[in-house]
């Protein structure tokens, strides 16, 4: 009964309805918006201009606590690098979830964050699935092949990159990992991409701009201040790290002599 009443109030008021629940829902999205920056410490409307770059003035990840707040302008085509754990791929982060936070609801973790119109994807933290048969390397390629299906579209997007094609071996991944980030250098996209090969930083360096993130290394401990700079460097501290989770000197020393004689 209660409901071939309501059918019957409804009836020829389709269109009020249907406003009614878009203005319910807007007033839900603003109260959430509003709500979120209310969270934020550090929080700014975006600004979208058609430059070939990306301003970033105190961009941090909104999950982090106490997160370490960024300066940097991106242009079109960016390598990072740096050693494990200094900050690399949070930064990347931040970076994307920033661009969607601007498109949305037009709030950025940043004192400033300027952007041309541009949308976003991803190639992180990629996993094999053995429910669809598919190894790392076989994820990897799906994951690249997606964005150079984007480039068939319109628009600008922002491809964010983690330590491209690391899953097969090193030849051939250097060799395609030229070739990808070659082509992408001169199409309608930015990137980022994060790497820790020396020798594709030497090859992109006509067509990437480098930003580095550093660590120190003080009595046997390391230490981040995860600030992204401009320019190569970074060094390598995976050797390093093996000593601070106490892995057997035998083991630490025949690397580091490995290493030493070239190898």
């Amino acid at each position: 009964m209660a409901y071939e009443k309501i059918m019957r109030e409804a009836a020829g008021n389709e269109e009020a309805i249907l406003r009614l629940f878009r203005f319910a829902g807007m007033i839900d999205s603003a109260i959430a918006c509003a709500s979120f920056r209310k969270s934020l410490g550090l929080w700014c409307i975006p600004d979208f201009d058609q430059a070939e770059k990306i301003v970033c003035q105190e961009l941090y990840h909104p999950l982090i606590k106490n997160a370490v707040k960024n300066d940097i302008v991106l242009g079109k085509n960016t390598v990072i690098t740096g050693a494990n754990a200094s900050g690399k791929s949070t930064f990347m982060k931040a970076a994307a979830i920033n661009v969607l936070l601007a498109r949305t609801i037009h709030t950025c973790t940043a004192a400033k964050f300027s952007i041309p119109i541009i949308d976003v994807m991803s190639s992180m933290a990629i996993r094999d699935d053995i429910i669809l048969g598919e190894s790392y390397y076989i994820r990897e390629i799906k994951y690249m092949k997606r964005m150079l299906d984007r480039l068939k579209r319109d628009g600008t997007v922002l491809f964010v990159i983690d330590e491209i094609m690391r899953g097969t071996n090193q030849r051939e991944g250097l060799a395609i990992s030229e070739a990808l980030l070659g082509f992408f250098a001169d199409k309608q996209c930015f990137v980022i991409a994060a790497t820790h090969d020396v020798v594709l930083l030497q090859k992109l360096r006509d067509k990437y701009r480098c930003c580095h993130f550093e660590y120190r290394l003080n009595e046997g401990r390391i230490t981040f201040d995860y600030k992204i700079r401009q320019g190569a460097g970074g060094g390598s501290n995976a050797v390093n790290l093996l000593a601070m989770f106490e892995y057997p000197e035998e083991i630490i020393d025949h690397t580091n002599q490995i290493l030493t004689d070239g190898g």
